[in-house]
């Protein structure tokens, strides 16, 4: 048996099965069976027969099937960068072990031998250095957020290393040479080096970058805060104002012993406006039980939104919440979408309610938001995920859409839909690190 056939047998299969592992263990993601065997015949089968008609050339098809397959089942654009680390890393170790091999055991075992031995160095070598791409990368990402700019550069600047490295690979005549190794090697380390620069460089921009947006939030916060204070105050000058007005038509009521039309004013006036007003300064004490300033900020302009329209909004946070395991950027997008729909729906009927609560469990924080529907309206829950459904006309409907996928791609976020008694309920469970 040749070489080329040992590979094709031996080596292929294995370093497929070791690209997917280390981008599913950066993604932690669970690969399926299902998913394997799709893995298997899209990946792996048309990998391997590339390789025995092209060599070499099959880990450009490796490279974009495993980006496309990986995507379809998380949805995460990191694992666009994720994959050409992970084949720039795997180059590098595939010259080291290359290099160790030809220097300290260029004879000493057959072929069959030799390439079991150098693809379990290599898998093990491979193995640590995802150990240690995964703590930066999440690192980087629980402590900072890498802007869109940032992040397609560094997809463009590993990109444009990975094709220096091919080219350079399929440029050389003996590519298994020891010269030839040593002097990939060489180029590759200096060049991986003044990667590891640049690619340090655009981090610290999207960081510094980061720090300012947050500082922006901050201010947009303290903005949205502070109109809902003045909305209050003004509302206290309001019913002072009118204070002695309604005393007055009390007084009419007295004189003439209208006991009856006392009631009805009462009811009819009185109760409501005590109602909004309690209302109003108890959502406004709950938000200061919320510490996570971007998430406050959102949910005082909905309820700034919400108190302008007229729709009663309750808000529950008993216990202090100092931080939630999940992206501010994306903890906003889902709770921001569940209440614009709160807030549209409980626009077109007549008495409508809106009730949010923050609830601590052990190993999660759960986000209630409920609001009173028509219970004559007939809502299938299994509809209101899909592609363009909207009660408010057609192709209207995409912020549900959007949650679905954003959840999809979360494997911490647990979102559970019930519909009841005229009342559409969305909890949000959202599982602390490590539990999951």
């Amino acid at each position: 048996m040749d070489i080329t056939n040992i590979t094709l047998i031996i080596s292929i299969p294995l370093q497929c099965i070791a690209m997917l592992w280390i981008n599913s263990f950066w993604l932690n993601f669970k690969v399926s069976k299902r998913e394997l065997i799709i893995f298997v015949v899209g990946v792996l089968l048309p990998t391997m027969i590339l390789f025995s008609l092209a060599g070499a050339f099959s880990s450009v098809y490796l490279m974009f099937s495993l980006i496309l397959f990986l995507y379809k089942i998380s949805y995460k654009k990191i694992v666009i960068l994720n994959v050409l680390v992970s084949f720039l890393i795997a180059v590098i170790t595939d010259h080291i072990v290359s290099l160790i091999f030809l220097l300290f055991f260029p004879t000493f075992f057959s072929e069959i031998i030799f390439i079991i031995l150098r693809n379990l160095l290599f898998g093990l070598l491979l193995a640590a250095e995802a150990f240690v791409y995964k703590k930066l990368l999440y690192y980087l990402l629980d402590k900072y957020m890498i802007f869109k700019k940032g992040f397609y550069l560094l997809i463009g600047l590993f990109f444009i290393s990975l094709l220096f490295f091919y080219l350079n690979i399929f440029m050389m005549a003996n590519k298994n040479s020891l010269d030839n190794i040593q002097f990939n090697l060489s180029i590759f380390s200096i060049y991986f080096f003044f990667i590891l620069i640049i690619s340090a460089s655009i981090i610290f921009l999207s960081i510094k970058q980061h720090k300012i947006s947050l500082r922006e939030k901050e201010y947009d916060t303290f903005l949205n805060y502070t109109t809902l204070l003045e909305q209050n105050v003004s509302d206290i000058r309001k019913f002072k104002h009118d204070y002695i007005n309604i005393l007055s038509s009390l007084r009419h009521y007295i004189d003439n012993d209208d006991i009856n039309g006392l009631k009805h004013f009462f009811h009819e006036n009185i109760i409501p406006t005590q109602k909004f007003e309690v209302h109003s300064n108890y959502a406004l004490d709950q938000l200061n039980n919320l510490k996570i300033e971007g998430l406050k900020g959102l949910l005082t302009t909905k309820l700034i939104l919400a108190q302008e329209n007229g729709i009663p909004i309750y808000l529950e946070i008993a216990e202090e919440i100092t931080s939630v395991q999940l992206d501010i950027i994306e903890l906003n997008r889902i709770v921001g979408i569940l209440l614009d729909n709160a807030i549209e729906a409980s626009k077109v009927i007549k008495t409508p309610v809106i009730r949010i609560a923050f609830i601590t469990l052990d190993t999660s924080k759960v986000i209630v938001i409920l609001n009173k529907i028509d219970e004559n309206t007939t809502i299938c829950v299994q509809d209101i995920f899909r592609d363009g459904y909207s009660t408010k006309g057609e192709n209207r409907g995409l912020g549900l859409t959007n949650l679905k996928k954003v959840l999809h791609a979360n494997n911490q976020i647990i979102l559970n839909t019930k519909i009841a008694q005229g009342y559409f309920t969305q909890e949000i469970e959202i599982k602390d690190k490590g539990v999951w």
